[in-house]
């Protein structure tokens, strides 16, 4: 249970600081597509008038035909086309419990997201000053008793030196956790981040490279002996297309995102892990 909160710690970390890049299209945050953070674009959910989306899982392995599992995922959307849940169940692999994640917003900032699973539950908390987040709390309980117990505080605090922008978090004893320094290019964009662990003394750096129409295409992340690239390719419309990952140069999966013909909502997606060969393809 400790690994898993730590695991998610580190998921909403990334989302909540990376968060920077505004997209005018379906999927706006390509780094957690079809994963346990929200990725839709609420402005073209709430455009398309979309309550909910539900998609049936389809799967398929070298030299045999597609096979329609019992397999699913399901989103829900407020009015303000805003991700409220999403639950997702795929019985065909190991891990075979269904997962749901629930999200609650004010004034346009995600402050709570609790994942319920088979016998347990994750609660974690946001809380922001002047649009920035200042602080953040974990909490773990088991659904038989309803106990539950706050596993961390974090605070955050901001500042800036030259050009760099820095991020400061600590622990609410006081103790520090963190910093993460910030470069932009001239037209603001996120070019370069390192994060330093003060624990740890464990550095990573990413970077980020954008093309000629200011897209971002590559995020190139440095944690050591270990390199993980992430390729985005769009459309000609500038709708994400695909998602491919790399580890030390090695494709590790790749996602193609098939859209509907006139109001470009999603039709299908396929996910295909070179390693286990196995393809996933979600129809809507």
């Amino acid at each position: 249970m400790v690994n898993f909160v730590r695991c998610v710690s580190i998921i909403i970390y990334s989302f909540f600081f990376n968060n920077w890049v505004i997209y005018s299209q379906w999927v706006n945050e390509p780094f957690h597509a079809f994963g346990t953070l929200p990725f839709l674009n609420a402005d073209c959910v709430k455009k398309a008038q979309i309550s909910h989306l539900n998609g049936k899982i389809y799967t398929k392995l070298p030299g045999e035909m597609i096979v329609k599992t019992e397999g699913f995922v399901k989103y829900q959307f407020n009015s303000l086309g805003q991700t409220i849940s999403m639950v997702s169940y795929r019985p065909y692999l190991t891990f075979k419990d269904s997962i749901c994640y629930f999200f609650k917003y004010s004034e346009g900032h995600l402050i709570e997201i609790k994942t319920i699973r088979k016998k347990d539950y994750t609660i974690q908390l946001f809380t922001y000053s002047n649009d920035k987040l200042v602080n953040s709390e974990e909490h773990i309980g088991l659904l038989s008793t309803g106990k539950e117990i706050q596993t961390n505080s974090l605070l955050y605090s901001y500042y800036n030196m030259g050009d760099d922008r820095y991020t400061i978090v600590s622990y609410k004893s006081g103790n520090p956790y963190k910093q993460i320094r910030k470069s932009y290019d001239s037209l603001q964009h996120l070019t370069f981040e390192e994060s330093i662990d003060y624990i740890s003394q464990d550095t990573i750096t990413t970077q980020y490279t954008y093309d000629a129409n200011a897209n971002l295409i590559l995020k190139q992340i440095n944690g050591g002996a270990r390199i993980e690239e992430t390729s985005l390719i769009y459309q000609s419309n500038k709708e994400l297309e695909a998602i491919k990952h790399y580890r030390n140069g090695e494709l590790k999966d790749e996602t193609q995102i098939i859209y509907h013909n006139g109001n470009q909502a999603l039709s299908s997606v396929i996910h295909f892990d070179h390693l286990t060969k196995l393809m996933e393809i979600i129809r809507f």
